[in-house]
C-alpha cells in the first residue's frame, strides 16, 4: 500500500484523493496570504515550507503588490 505524504506538514494518507484534498487546504492558505492563486504547487511549498515569498507579495502591507506597483519598482 502506497502512503502519500504532504510536502509542507506531517499529514499523510494512503488515498490519492485524500492527499489531493489536503493539498487544497495549503493552496487556499497560500491564496489568503498572497491574495492570488498560486501558479503551481511548488510556489505553495516555497512559501509555506521554505518561507520564500513570491516577488509580487508585499509583506510590509500584508497585501499583494499590484502589477502597476511591481512594474514601477
Amino acid at each position: 500500500m502506497t502512503t502519500y505524504g504532504c510536502q509542507i506538514c506531517d499529514f499523510s494518507s494512503t488515498s490519492p484523493a485524500g492527499i489531493s484534498s489536503h493539498g487544497r487546504k495549503h493552496r487556499n492558505e497560500f491564496e489568503s496570504i498572497v491574495g492570488r492563486q498560486p501558479d503551481d504547487y511548488d510556489e505553495v511549498v516555497a512559501l509555506l515550507r521554505d518561507g520564500d515569498t513570491p516577488e509580487d507579495y508585499d509583506g510590509e502591507t500584508g497585501v499583494p503588490t499590484t502589477l502597476e506597483e511591481y512594474a514601477d519598482d
